[in-house]
């Protein structure tokens, strides 16, 4: 695997973006909207959040969420949450063991990462393995994102938001 200068992937150079497929579950682009038809407060939350990132940090697209389509990924009642489409990426499972969610974090490539999930609770940190896995035994609904600092790299990856 070749990198480049800021240690990541070279595919993680290249801007993210979704793959447009015939498969139900694949996230589609969005379209171009108006300002006018978005509440200001929306604007105004989504211009602190931009400002807020950090200048070398790379936001990763959902490119797939197993609750999407008619037909659903496999017979597990998980779900299962894929962030960004090459090297870097970032696979969710999302899991309801006894009332609690549970959250496995995958890194690709597999990588010993620092990962920070911010959820409806609140923060929960961890350090991923050496295969690039990690958990989180009790997460709250709501909303959530991932954060992972590469090892040998400046860049922070950052998940989009999604809601459990």
């Amino acid at each position: 695997m070749t990198s480049n200068s800021s240690g990541l992937p070279d595919a993680a150079s290249n801007r993210m973006q979704a793959d447009v497929s015939d498969e139900p579950w694949v996230v589609p682009e969005v379209g171009t909207t108006s300002s006018e038809s978005i509440p200001m407060e929306v604007l105004d939350a989504a211009q602190r959040a931009f400002e807020a990132r950090g200048r070398n940090t790379l936001v990763l697209p959902v490119i797939f969420d197993s609750l999407l389509g008619e037909r659903r990924a496999g017979a597990s009642a998980a779900r299962r949450l894929r962030f960004g489409d090459a090297d870097p990426a970032v696979e969710v499972l999302v899991d309801d063991v006894d009332g609690r969610l549970r959250l496995e974090v995958v890194l690709f490539p597999p990588v010993n990462a620092d990962v920070i999930v911010r959820h409806g609770g609140g923060v929960a940190e961890l350090r991923a393995d050496e295969r690039g896995h990690g958990v989180v035994d009790e997460v709250a609904s709501g909303p959530l994102s991932v954060s992972v600092s590469w090892p040998g790299s400046d860049v922070r990856l950052e998940t989009a938001w999604v809601s459990l």
